[in-house]
């Protein structure tokens, strides 16, 4: 019997107010700025590339060098605690992708520049220069999209633009290439309703129509000039199955409440926990609430 371990979805969306650059070559990107005005002229090209997670039948990619592997892991770990240390000062559950927060802000720091550029890197904890960053997360995201593996794992990666902003080609150009992430042109001075609509219309597609509304009301204003958006898209298999024959209901303790009845499945490898879905279909969800291992040694997952 099919058992997933979790349609796991995830979306980010990083938002960027900006003004028209001046003369010179100091501003290289509207990612750099943050003042609004109403005198942007020059659009870019309208000719947009399809994202990497719609190209299934294009041929495997080979992962970069273990080493570069494991600098951006690192880097985009010790990110991930540091924002985590601020995160948790919030009552209430946390839940966040490190990984994905790392990739928008990556795409940015491509076009950022001067001070701007060297805090985005202290603080992202990235290692080697943008270029080297680029080509090495989005070959990392293209293999894990290998179409080969036994899971389905998916990187939509886009931006949204205003259609009368002025951003540079090269800027474009770079993460289309790298991270499957081209341009598509809103009219958001005009109309950023309509355009937070289309944003959260794209993010609903790529995500299985599991995450909706992801930007909320009046989050996107005339003065958005570029959205950037990542959404990741997770389903696999247990390697040992939950059974339904083995389920039980037990109470399970809360931390700030009362106790209450909660489903606990077992599976032959020895893990068991609490709400885990058996079956597969639409309906699958991101439910292994509370996962533990009686034996280290047998705690294997076929997606590691």
């Amino acid at each position: 019997m099919r058992s997933p371990i979790a349609a796991a979805v995830l979306a980010l969306t990083l938002a960027v107010a900006g003004c028209d650059p001046p003369a010179g070559p100091e501003v290289k990107t509207a990612s750099t700025t943050t003042t609004p005005t109403a005198t942007e002229t020059g659009a870019p090209s309208t000719t947009t590339a399809p994202t990497r997670s719609a190209a299934a039948a294009t041929p495997p990619v080979a992962p970069p060098a273990a080493d570069q592997v494991q600098r951006l892991a690192q880097g985009s770990n010790a990110f991930g605690f540091d924002l985590y240390q601020r995160l948790r000062k919030t009552q209430g559950n946390v839940v966040f992708s490190p990984a994905s927060i790392t990739t928008a802000l990556a795409m940015t720091w491509g076009g950022a520049r001067g001070d701007t550029a060297a805090q985005m890197k202290k603080v992202l904890h990235l290692e080697g220069t943008a270029d080297e960053v680029t080509s090495t997360a989005g070959k990392l995201a293209a293999s894990l999209e290998d179409p080969n593996r036994p899971i389905t794992f998916r990187i939509a990666n886009q931006l949204f633009g205003e259609k009368t902003y002025s951003f540079e080609q090269a800027f474009l150009d770079k993460t289309r290439a790298a991270y499957g992430a081209p341009i598509e042109l809103l009219d958001f001075q005009g109309a950023p309703e309509p355009s937070r609509l289309r944003v959260n219309g794209w993010v609903e597609g790529k995500t299985e129509k599991r995450i909706k509304d992801l930007i909320p009301k009046e989050a996107v204003k005339s003065d958005t000039r570029l959205v950037l958006v990542n959404a990741i898209y997770f389903l696999g298999d247990w390697e040992q199955p939950f059974e339904k024959d083995r389920t039980e209901v037990r109470a399970m303790a809360l931390p700030l409440g009362p106790d209450r009845a909660s489903e606990r499945a077992h599976n032959a490898a020895g893990w068991s926990g609490e709400g885990v879905e058996h079956g597969g279909g639409e309906g699958t969800r991101l439910c292994a609430r509370a996962l533990r291992a009686r034996t280290a040694a047998r705690a294997r997952c076929s997606a590691t």
